[in-house]
């Protein structure tokens, strides 16, 4: 997801037609307790790589409301 976002925005796009709502509800649900993210629904890693993704996809997307920042 932060690769295709990155890419469409390198390429000029908008993002328009980007299913907004849909990654930040993904976001939310790859979230751990505590506070760490996998890269997939019942992967069992979990490390600062996926914190970094979620962060700049929320930052990309300009939507932080997927993330529990406390």
């Amino acid at each position: 997801t932060y690769t295709a976002i990155a890419t469409l925005i390198i390429c000029g796009d908008d993002l328009k037609r980007v299913n907004k709502a849909a990654i930040v509800k993904a976001l939310k649900l790859l979230q751990l307790q505590d506070g760490s993210f996998c890269p997939s629904f019942g992967a069992s890693e979990n490390d600062m790589r996926f914190v970094y993704c979620a962060a700049a996809i929320s930052y990309m997307l300009d939507d932080w409301s997927g993330i529990d920042v406390d």
